[in-house]
């Protein structure tokens, strides 16, 4: 898997993050400067496929939309202005938007970061709450019913939990920013540790291959780590940029990046530094679940 071709498929992009594929095959994914979900296929220009206000963080296929982690209003100034709070919004296929759910078992959304459909249909996502390195805050992984109430609440800890995905043994795998951590939360509610990440790769999104290894934005390195399932690291995919997710299409990984600029030279950054990249790894996918929620969440 050395070297393996990597291709700008489009640019001028707000932050893009959470790709997904609808069933024509094209990609649905957030601009979260401009609070949209945007929609993008090859030989296409990049256009909105939904509004959705806020600063949206990623996306999910379910049977009646795509489900959007909605980390709410902001006051960085690079981003899209106007009062909205943490939320999963529901997008139908006209574009339509609503929240289905807002807290969980009585506990309000923060900043919900990245989510996924697990393989009972359950929606499950991560709540890191504000990203801070000197005052960090409990995080949570979340798992929801189709009506909205609460399958499990876990507090991980001010660890900044983010990308997350669910697997065939119904077990859950998510990874911590802060300390690079790959940890999977088994069928039984016990949870372990699959793998830390080196120094300077702080994990963003992944999506898991049928070679059972993990495909990691990881944010800070400027590429893709490749973790088994077993904990072994196994490559390297140097993309350039900040990488923030990705999504299998074939045999092929898109990388939605954040752009030329550094994670750690916020002052140097564009509204529109983004790009979607195309890396041949030669490697399928994980099939992914998928579900849906029939109403806003309101019950414990």
């Amino acid at each position: 898997m050395s070297g393996p071709s990597v291709v700008v498929e489009c640019e001028g992009l707000a932050h893009p993050e959470g790709p997904a594929v609808l069933s024509d095959g094209r990609l649905v994914f957030v601009e979260s400067f401009r609070g949209q979900v945007s929609q993008w296929g090859p030989g296409e220009d990049v256009h909105p496929f939904s509004l959705c206000g806020g600063t949206p963080n990623a996306c999910a296929i379910g049977t009646d939309g795509v489900y959007v982690t909605q980390m709410g209003s902001t006051e960085v100034p690079i981003r899209r202005t106007g009062r909205i709070g943490p939320s999963i919004q529901k997008v139908d296929w006209e574009g339509n938007v609503r929240a289905v759910v807002t807290q969980v078992g009585g506990q309000p959304l923060r900043a919900p970061n990245d989510l996924c459909f697990g393989s009972r249909g359950t929606l499950c996502f991560t709540d890191p709450g504000p990203f801070s390195l000197t005052d960090p805050a409990d995080g949570y992984i979340f798992s929801v019913f189709e009506d909205g109430s609460c399958d499990f609440a876990l507090n991980v800890g001010p660890v900044f939990p983010n990308g997350i995905a669910a697997l065939s043994d119904d077990s859950v795998v998510w990874v911590e920013s802060y300390t690079r951590r790959v940890m999977r939360r088994a069928s039984d509610g016990s949870v372990d540790e699959i793998a830390i990440l080196g120094e300077g790769h702080m994990p963003d999104g992944f999506k898991v291959g049928v070679d059972e290894a993990l495909y990691i934005a990881t944010i800070s390195s400027g590429g893709i780590d490749v973790v088994g399932l077993d904990g072994t690291v196994r490559a390297f995919i140097d993309t350039g940029g900040e990488p923030l997710n990705c999504v299998f299409v074939g045999r092929n990984l898109y990388v939605a990046d954040g752009g030329l600029v550094p994670y750690t030279d916020p002052a140097s950054r564009t509204a529109n530094a983004g790009r979607l990249l195309l890396v041949e790894v030669g490697v399928e996918g994980m099939p992914l679940f998928t579900g849906n929620i029939v109403e806003e969440s309101s019950s414990g």
